[in-house]
């Protein structure tokens, strides 16, 4: 390449538009400079996110990426034949390190030859309108314009661009939104594009020999001496560019002719042999913040200084016979040879018995041995698997000519088990080749999956451990020693040239490209995360030398371009409710993890306002039953009318410090926007990042980690419905641990979860909007039905979740209490039940049946040979203490759903275990057993087919007399006592919540209107208790809470078991043939009653019953 400046300096008028990047989507397993169209920059998954010309582009979603076979026949080829597209979801496609405030013009190509039918998505730009994509791969376009889409953007204050999809109407596949190139144009005739460089990324030089560093630079002429009017721009005189070489890395220091290292194309030397890394520096003008300002660009060089093996006379990296026969042929002789090897290695001029001598001294000497040249140990979609799994993954690397016989040779995690996973003995590494093997931690060695890939025996950690390839006889051939550094997620690590390096992009099975030396350390804060009173200077360290720090107070990640500076003189005064993020940043690494502290001051949250700063007065818009759509007004307050009237002992203060807490920070627009945020958006389907930080009262330590977050529910996700959301956390090594692993529930041995969920207990909280007074309503809420269920199922003996109460803060504002639970899946499972997790089925909500599930309900159990064959899957008594619950609890929104049903018939016994989920209306409305006991929606029509067995119905009256008399679970003082028991972990906590969420109904100018008991004090009536402070209505701890918790404990339970009323339990069972018509016998040891328990030798056993009695001593009936 020629030393050459390409700059835009000729006079002319100003052009219109300036392209800032424009990227080309490529399948990850084709990416190539074949598969990129000319003049684009390739894009793939693999590289996600990417930053081109200092816009950095995130794509988000369910994402995949495919390039077709079949040419388009048409213009940009290469741009039509590859796309990424959203797997039944939506695409996001974030643009950040703009210009605030700046209008730029978005194009987007959007096609595949494969979709037939029409594929229409409808894309935003920060909420606005922007363009709808529209094709039908079935009919072939005219040309590439036939695929392009074209809309305007402005960057926000924070200079991002959010482009987001969203189904189209008139869509008719499985996907809708597809992109198969993105192009950026600024619509600002006056904005300075900055310089572009263009040079090898790797020169190979030879050690102490002076080189020319040849690049060549383009650039637009901007900025201009004289400054740009947008509205009348001319062209100006330029200041021209500016460079500065300086080195990164190497063995030894680089001489620079000119010294001064401040030309386009200076001369180098290198002094001996290695790795050397160079940094080129072009400015443009005086570099500020500006779209008209001068720019700085960036660009790194690796210089590889090789001094040839003495006696390789051909260069193939080995001394062998072939340079031996270039010696004879060249005996005697003297350079130059017409061969253009030369056997002159002693430089004397004449290829003599002292050349042989050099030679013979290296005979057979290998510069290139196998080296682990490349390894993901935190795998999102990189590379996946012959299984479709994102299992770790190494790659070997052959540089030699020769291939080479993997017989003998091993992999390792252990430094102490060098032979721990064998290569196979018929593999081969080729010569110039790749190997790629996955590290999937199976339970054999020689597992080769459905593409053909070698799984290992082991699995790669994260956080860094040792690793090597092991030659015949236990010879290191290869390590990272004594372990290689923490990873990031789709980010590899290996060899470039003899230097360990990240890569930005994973290059499976192909050379390494876009090496960076690592991250700037994590940051440390002087103060930690928890619940404070007296304001302090928060200070903020790095371990990293020279690198700035940055952060922010609103939730979000702070970046590189985002975020407030950190000045040490000047340390951040604390003094309010707030989360802390900051991050350390440093030319030449990545910035590495956010620290993310989130201070409470537990008085200022009491105090929390309607309109706190930063925040919408509005959360978007919400369309009621009828079809009409209303403003959706925003809700944050503690309301004064409860802050200033609480009992001793129960102020806001003893609330929020009497639980946990749960803090989520995230971008405020991820949360709360009305067209990206989740929580103003309750319906979409959207998962967002954030950071969850538990925090304990008492200082114990609790955690934070990195995790995905979206909305919660079902119904209760409309927000005609309910105004206050649940929330789904899922722990993924994309954004953090794969697993959150902390004993949260201190009855559970379970210490490992993959899914929980805030539970805002919506039909048994003070969030809701609209209700059905005969089902549901904000008077009688609890908040604690749902988890009272679970923990009697617990107590029943049968496997359940776990779950406690916590407050929860989101980005430093107090969002009320909630259920923090596990999720019923797969892992919930495995964890509790054991096996495999991919092993488990589910039911969910008794809307998904498995195959199994119609296996079974194709038996029938009414005969004795079917009750035996339904027994192979079905738990007889997890099943009947399930519906006993339901039917004692008068369960209203079941049997049809609000239920799971999982088996495991792999790696389990095969038979169905039922689980309580969303029981929310329960312990309300006598007489609900009742009307429930015949139905066959969901579970109903399993129950129904098991009451056909006699046998069956002995069991469940069993079950019915095991738990609902002498002390059992569902005994009057046992229901009593749970209940107590769990209202007593928020007795305090709800003073908190009903200041936060007690005035809903109100505040809300749409929705149901408050209804009252009449008389308002019959304690049976569905509207009771009262609703107090009329007119203008708000529910409290003593007025509300207090009066249904007493109510459920001394009215409701006890009328359960009182047979004088025709819906007590018995009674309705009875009536169902589903308990006896008389009552068992009494046991009495010495005379005295007793129900199990321990006897002494020579105590007498007496039983006493209206009717004969017959017994057994084997167990058996």
């Amino acid at each position: 390449m020629a030393c050459v400046l390409f700059a835009a300096l000729s006079a002319g008028p100003a052009k219109a538009q300036q392209t800032v990047f424009k990227l080309d989507v490529n399948r990850r397993a084709e990416n190539s400079p074949a598969t990129t169209e000319d003049g684009f920059t390739a894009f793939t998954l693999a590289g996600n996110p990417a930053t081109v010309n200092g816009v950095t582009v995130f794509f988000e979603g369910n994402l995949d990426d495919r390039r077709r076979d079949v040419p388009t026949g048409i213009d940009l080829e290469q741009v039509l034949r590859d796309f990424i597209f959203g797997n039944v979801s939506d695409v996001q496609i974030t643009l950040s390190g703009l210009q605030p405030g700046i209008a730029y013009t978005v194009i987007m190509y959007a096609f595949d030859t494969s979709s037939a039918g029409p594929r229409h998505a409808v894309w935003t730009a920060n909420g606005a309108p922007l363009f709808e994509t529209f094709f039908n791969g079935a009919v072939s376009p005219a040309s590439a314009d036939d695929c392009k889409y074209e809309g305007q953007a402005v960057s926000d204050a924070a200079g991002t661009i959010v482009l987001q999809s969203a189904r189209g109407a008139n869509d008719g596949g499985p996907h809708w939104a597809f992109v198969n190139a993105l192009i950026l144009d600024v619509e600002n005739p006056c904005y300075n594009v900055p310089p572009s460089i263009h040079a090898p990324e790797v020169m190979v030089v030879v050690p102490n020999t002076a080189v020319l560093l040849d690049v060549a630079v383009t650039d637009d002429g901007k900025p201009y001496i004289e400054g740009c009017d947008p509205d009348d721009p001319a062209v100006g005189t330029p200041y021209g560019l500016a460079f500065l070489w300086s080195q990164e890395s190497g063995p030894a220091p680089v001489g620079f002719d000119p010294e001064s290292a401040d030309v386009q194309c200076p001369q180098a030397t290198f002094p001996l042999p290695g790795t050397y890394e160079l940094l080129l520096e072009v400015t443009d003008g005086p570099v500020a913040e500006g779209p008209q300002s001068g720019k700085r660009t960036r660009f790194r060089m690796t210089v590889e200084a090789v001094r040839p093996v003495i006696g390789d006379v051909d260069g193939n990296g080995v001394v062998d016979l072939q340079d031996l026969r270039i010696l004879a042929g060249q005996w005697l002789g003297s350079p130059p040879f017409p061969e253009g090897y030369s056997a002159d290695l002693d430089g004397d001029g004449r290829v003599t018995a002292d050349d042989l001598g050099l030679l013979a001294a290296n005979w057979l000497y290998e510069a290139s041995p196998l080296v682990i040249s490349e390894f993901v140990a935190s795998n999102r979609q990189s590379l996946l698997d012959g299984d479709g799994q994102a299992s770790d993954w190494i790659e070997l690397h052959n540089p030699g000519d020769q291939a080479v016989s993997l017989d003998g040779w091993h992999m390792t995690d252990d430094r102490d088990v060098l032979r721990k996973w064998p290569f196979p003995a018929q593999a081969v590494l080729p010569a110039g080749g790749y190997l790629v093997l996955f590290a999937s931690d199976q339970p054999t060695h020689d597992y080769v999956d459905s593409k053909g890939y070698l799984h290992t025996n082991f699995a790669l950690a994260r956080e860094g451990e040792y690793l090597a390839l092991v030659g015949p006889g236990g010879r290191i051939v290869h390590e990272y020693a004594p372990s290689y550094p923490p990873q990031q997620t789709d980010i590899s690590y290996g060899m470039w040239h003899t230097l360990f390096r990240y890569f930005a992009t994973p290059t499976p099975g192909l050379p390494n490209r876009d090496p960076f030396l690592g991250f700037t350390e994590k940051t440390s804060h002087s103060v930690q995360r928890g619940f404070h009173d007296v304001p302090f200077a928060l200070h903020i360290t790095c371990g990293t030398p020279e690198a700035i720090i940055r952060y922010t107070l609103d939730g979000s990640e702070p970046t590189e371009q985002h975020g407030r500076l950190y000045d040490p003189a000047l340390p951040p005064t604390i003094d309010t409710t707030v989360t802390v993020r900051s991050v350390a940043i440093k030319p030449g690494l990545r910035p590495g993890p956010v620290t993310t502290h989130t201070y409470v001051f537990v008085d200022a949250v009491a105090a929390q306002p309607a309109a706190p700063p930063g925040w919408p007065t509005d959360w978007g818009w919400c369309t009621d039953e009828s079809g009409t759509t209303h403003v959706r007004p925003a809700d944050y307050e503690m309301d004064p009318r409860v802050v200033d009237n609480t009992l001793p002992g129960y102020s806001i203060r003893d609330a929020l410090l009497d639980i946990p807490s749960v803090s989520i920070a995230m971008a405020p627009d991820d949360f709360i926007s009305r067209t990206t945020g989740i929580y103003a958006n309750p319906l979409s389907r959207w998962e967002r990042k954030c950071s969850v930080e538990y925090l304990l009262p008492d200082g114990t330590q609790g955690f934070q980690h990195d995790c995905k977050i979206e909305v919660h529910g079902n119904a209760s996700r409309r927000p005609y419905r309910m105004q206050k959301h649940s929330l789904r956390l899922t722990f993924t090594r994309v954004y953090g641990p794969a697993k959150l692993k902390y004993p949260l529930f201190p009855a559970s041995a379970v210490e490992e979860f993959n899914q929980l969920v805030l539970r805002a207990c919506f039909t048994d909280s003070w969030g809701l909007v609209s209700w059905m007074p005969t089902r549901y309503r904000p008077n009688d809420s609890q908040y604690i039905r749902d988890v009272w269920m679970k923990q009697s199922l617990r107590d029943m003996g049968q496997p359940s979740s776990h779950g406690r109460f916590v407050h929860l803060y989101v980005n430093g504002l107090y969002f009320g209490v909630h259920d923090l639970t596990e999720r019923l899946k797969d892992d919930f499972f495995a964890d509790h039940l054991g096996g495999r997790p991919e092993d488990w089925q589910i039911n969910a909500d008794f809307a998904t049946p498995p195959g199994r599930w119609g296996t079974m309900m194709s038996i029938d159990p009414s005969t004795l040979d079917g009750y035996l064959q339904i027994q192979e899957y079905l738990d007889v008594e997890n099943f009947a203490d399930y519906i006993l619950l339901h039917l004692y609890a008068d369960a209203e929104d079941w049997p049809h759903h609000n239920g799971y049903a999982a088996v495991n018939a792999i790696s389990g016994d095969g038979r169905f275990r039922f689980f309580v989920w969303d029981q929310e209306i329960v312990l309300d409305w006598h007489g609900r057993g009742a009307s429930r006991i015949n139905s066959t929606g969901g579970v109903g029509g399993l129950f129904q087919k098991m009451r056909t067995n006699e046998e069956f119905r002995v069991l469940f009256g069993d079950r019915v007399y095991k738990h609902c008399f002498n002390n059992g679970a569902l005994s009057i003082t046992a229901s009593q006592e749970r209940y107590r028991r769990i209202a007593d972990a928020i007795d305090k906590a709800i003073v908190a919540e009903s200041a936060r969420w007690g005035d809903v109904q109100m505040s809300t100018p749409y929705g149901n209107t408050i209804q009252q008991p009449s008389p308002l004090d019959d304690v049976n009536h569905y509207l009771y208790p009262p609703a107090p402070n009329g007119p203008d209505y708000y529910f409290t701890r003593e007025q509300s809470w207090v009066v249904e918790r007493d109510n459920v404990i001394e009215n409701y339970i006890p009328a359960i078991h009182d047979a004088a009323n025709s819906y007590a339990l018995i009674n309705v069972l009875r009536a169902a043939n589903l308990y006896p018509s008389f009552d068992p016998p009494v046991f009495l040891v010495n005379g005295a009653g007793q129900y199990g328990g321990y006897a002494a030798t020579g105590d007498v056993l007496s039983m006493t019953a209206a009717h004969p009695v017959w017994y057994t001593q084997d167990g058996t009936d």
